[in-house]
């Protein structure tokens, strides 16, 4: 006998119901497992360039935007404060009566001169309206443009919060100045009964 008879004489050979064939691999899923495995990479990547470099800067940006929209707002108002101390008005008394018309016309004569002087006032008044009309509607639409962001939301809470807190410390300094005025008023009442004026 030969040594490979004897071999496999003595092996148990399984059945064939009991053989499990490998089934071919399916090249379809393994190639789409292997696009999202490296889509999953590719978004990570993206996230982390997003949340490292671009969200920073756009913080950055978005706060020099609050700094400059602020500044704006505070030069224009110290503008407007200067210009309307520099306003000029008309007394009533500088103004009279026109009997004839029935109309109020004034009591003073200007020359050529005086009116040259006026008009070019107002026209100067005039350039000076329209322009910061121009800056408010450039403001306007900068803040319309702009989304309310979390600092000014917050701000504006902590204003009303102390605007609460004086509110409640006037309340209570009047509680105190009733309270005070109770106190003296029975005092005095109790005065009357211990001096016998009330029996």
């Amino acid at each position: 006998m030969n040594g490979l008879e004897v071999l496999s004489d003595s092996l148990e050979w399984p059945h064939e119901s009991e053989i499990v064939r490998k089934r071919p691999k399916n090249y379809t899923l393994v190639y789409i497992s292997k696009v999202f495995y490296n889509t999953g990479s590719i978004l990570l990547t993206v996230f982390l360039i997003i949340k490292s470099i671009i969200l920073p800067s756009l913080t950055s940006n978005y706060k020099q935007r609050e700094v400059l929209s602020v500044s704006t707002i505070v030069g224009l108002r110290k503008l407007i404060s200067s210009l309307q101390k520099r306003l000029k008005f008309t007394p009533v008394s500088a103004l009279g009566f026109n009997e004839q018309n029935g109309t109020i016309e004034r009591s003073t004569q200007t020359t050529d001169d005086t009116s040259d002087i006026i008009h070019n006032e107002m026209t100067r008044w005039k350039s000076l309206n329209e322009a910061l009309q121009d800056a408010t509607d450039h403001l306007q639409h900068f803040n319309t443009a702009l989304k309310p962001s979390t600092f000014m939301n917050s701000f504006s809470f902590q204003t009303k919060l102390v605007a609460d807190q004086l509110q409640q410390d006037r309340s209570s300094d009047q509680e105190s100045d009733l309270c005070n005025k109770a106190v003296t008023s029975i005092r005095g009442v109790k005065g009357w009964f211990v001096n016998g004026r009330i029996a």
